[in-house]
């Protein structure tokens, strides 16, 4: 997908990038990972700003290696959870989310050992099969609802 079309917002306490590492459109997707957050413990979020007078529908592919307790990733809108992700994944996932008129704070956040679970203990613990503790984001669309005719 094409990132530099929209002003996205970064914050936390790792960085989001864009890869060519695994993409469900175009040559890129967004990506984030475990080993982006330095500390044993940390959040990592992507937003963007949605205005829209009439809402529509958000759509999105995911793509999550991700798994408890080491990490898991949620969609919030307006600091709402709407979506979490916990297990990981083998192909992308379609995702469509309402959006309701006005302005909407979107935001894909990844969270490293959110359980902050002692680093002696969750480095002892084995891997769930198939987590990379990443997560890629690509094919982002905001559709409008159509206005009244």
């Amino acid at each position: 997908g094409d990132f530099t079309a929209n002003p996205w917002m970064l914050s936390g306490d790792g960085n989001w990038s864009i890869t060519d590492s695994a993409q469900y459109e175009g040559a890129n997707s967004a990506t984030i990972a475990f080993s982006d957050i330095e500390a044993g413990t940390g959040i990592s979020q992507l937003s963007i700003d949605i205005i829209t007078e009439q809402g529509g529908v958000l759509k999105f592919q995911v793509l999550p290696s991700v798994s408890g307790p080491f990490d898991v990733s949620n969609v919030r809108i307006d600091d709402i959870i709407i979506a979490t992700y916990s297990t990981p994944l083998e192909d992308w996932l379609a995702q469509e989310v309402s959006i309701q008129p006005g302005k909407r704070r979107v935001t894909f956040e990844f969270l490293k050992n959110p359980g902050e679970v002692p680093d002696d203990i969750i480095s002892g613990l084995p891997n769930t099969p198939g987590r990379e503790g990443q997560l890629w984001l690509d094919g982002i669309e905001f559709v409008a609802t159509a206005p009244p005719s």
